[in-house]
């Protein structure tokens, strides 16, 4: 599986949600931003801080029993 770097990463967060003309209602702007969040940045970006996992892969090795 390969990741985006977070800058390309960045740029698809803006051009899918940012860069619109405009969002009906507020509640509609903050669903699309949780999607994002839990579908993209938690599950499949890498983070360095994690040792390079993904929040989720993150999670799932520290409920492993040992």
């Amino acid at each position: 599986m390969t990741t985006p770097s977070p800058s390309r990463s960045s740029r698809r967060f803006k051009k899918d949600l940012v860069n619109r003309p405009a969002w009906p209602t507020k509640a509609g702007l903050r669903s699309a931003v949780f999607d994002y969040v839990e579908r993209f940045y938690n599950r499949e970006r890498l983070h360095s801080t994690l040792g390079y996992l993904s929040p989720a892969q993150f999670e799932e090795r520290a409920l492993e029993p040992a």
